[in-house]
C-alpha cells in the first residue's frame, strides 16, 4: 500500500466513520471517550497496511475500535487497582428531570465487553448482518443478545426511575 493509499484510506475512515467510532468510545470510555478515539485513530492508522478489504473498511474499522476499547477497559481497571481509588459513581441526577444519556451511560458502565460493544452498535444503527461480521459470530446469535440485551436495558431502566 502506498502513503498515498493509506493517507487516503485514513482519511475516509475518519471523515464516514468518526461518529460510530465515537459511539464506541464513549460505551468504553465514558467522560474521557476523546483520549480513546485518539487511540483508536493510532490503531486503524498502524493497521491499515495490514487491511487486505477481506471486508469492509468501516466493518474493519468497528472492529479495531471495538478491541482497542477492551484493551482500554482492561488497562482503566488495572489502574484503578493499582490506585486503589475509591468509588466514584455517578449518581443520578436529581429533581424531576430525568437526563437519559446520563442513565443510559451508567447502564452502560455495568455491562461487560460483548455487551458493551453489542449496545454500542445498536445505538450506532448497525444492522443485525454488520453487527454479526463485526463481532464474528451467526447473526441468530446476534438476534439472541439484542432480546436478551433490551430486556436488561428495560429492567434496569425501570429500576432507576
Amino acid at each position: 500500500m502506498s502513503p498515498e493509499e493509506r493517507q487516503n484510506l485514513f482519511d475516509h475512515v475518519v471523515s464516514d466513520h468518526r461518529g460510530s467510532l465515537v459511539g464506541v468510545c464513549r460505551a468504553y470510555a465514558g467522560p474521557v471517550w476523546e483520549d480513546l478515539l485518539q487511540e483508536v485513530f493510532l490503531q486503524i492508522w498502524k493497521g491499515l497496511p495490514q487491511f487486505e478489504g477481506q471486508s469492509e473498511l468501516s466493518t474493519w474499522a468497528y472492529r479495531v475500535a471495538i478491541n482497542t476499547g477492551l484493551m482500554w477497559r482492561r488497562a482503566y481497571a488495572r489502574r484503578q487497582k493499582s490506585l486503589s481509588l475509591a468509588d466514584h459513581s455517578i449518581e443520578p441526577p436529581s429533581g424531576n428531570h430525568t437526563d437519559v444519556r446520563v442513565l443510559l451511560d451508567r447502564f452502560i458502565e455495568t455491562l461487560d465487553g460483548g455487551k458493551r460493544a453489542l449496545l454500542a452498535m445498536q445505538l450506532e444503527g448497525l444492522s443485525i448482518e454488520q453487527m454479526s461480521e463485526v463481532l464474528e459470530v451467526p447473526q441468530g446469535t446476534i438476534r439472541v443478545r439484542l432480546h436478551r440485551l433490551s430486556q436488561q436495558v428495560n429492567a434496569w431502566m425501570g429500576e432507576q426511575s
